[in-house]
């Protein structure tokens, strides 16, 4: 299998790209996204691929991560680019499709759009979005309400993580990326 020589790669890869707790963090998301896609009758290494993939290039210098990202196989997603905030995403997507010859689309989806799902996202970028936001390391989070928006149905699950992160976002004064408000926005009217 393709994925699990992958997701043995990228575990290794991620020892040098990452600190120790992003490092946690992103085992801890490929984990749950492993998890979340068996349950969904989905090859679960795609998910754990996707899971450690996906901060890959967190730590690169913003002008090397808007580079890469600018170049990304995923239509629409070297926009992202433009915004340092989101250009990690569309990166580790290029470096998994040049360096590591991933050509799966769903996996280049995901990890290219986990911080900023598009309307319509495949069920992969979705999962990927709810492992991300609801990994048990995150310990701002309170265990029993993540246990729980983990245990709905991935439609329920993506809502709730939408909405989490929109009210954490204006709790803390933020503006909402247009992006942002464009997805919280399909998720409240079902057209996600």
């Amino acid at each position: 299998m393709a994925e699990k020589s992958l997701s043995s790669r990228l575990d290794e890869a991620l020892e040098a790209a990452l600190g120790e707790k992003r490092r946690l963090h992103s085992r801890g998301v490929a984990a749950l996204a492993a998890e979340l896609c068996e349950r969904e009758g989905i090859d679960p290494e795609k998910g754990r691929v996707a899971g450690l993939a996906h901060d890959l290039c967190r730590a690169l210098p913003a002008a090397e991560q808007a580079k890469l990202a600018s170049a990304c196989p995923v239509r629409e997603a070297a926009s992202l680019s433009l915004n340092p905030r989101f250009a990690h995403g569309p990166a580790a997507a290029t470096l998994l499709a040049t360096e590591y010859a991933c050509s799966d689309p769903d996996i280049l989806e995901a990890v290219a759009f986990h911080t900023l799902p598009r309307t319509g996202s495949g069920i992969l970028t979705r999962i990927l979005y709810l492992a991300d936001k609801n990994e048990p390391g995150r310990a701002y989070l309170d265990p029993v309400e993540r246990d729980r928006v983990v245990s709905l149905p991935i439609d329920q699950a993506f809502r709730a993580s939408v909405e989490a992160v929109v009210e954490w976002l204006r709790a803390e004064g933020r503006p909402l990326a247009p992006e942002t408000a464009d997805l919280y926005d399909s998720v409240r009217t079902g057209a996600s």
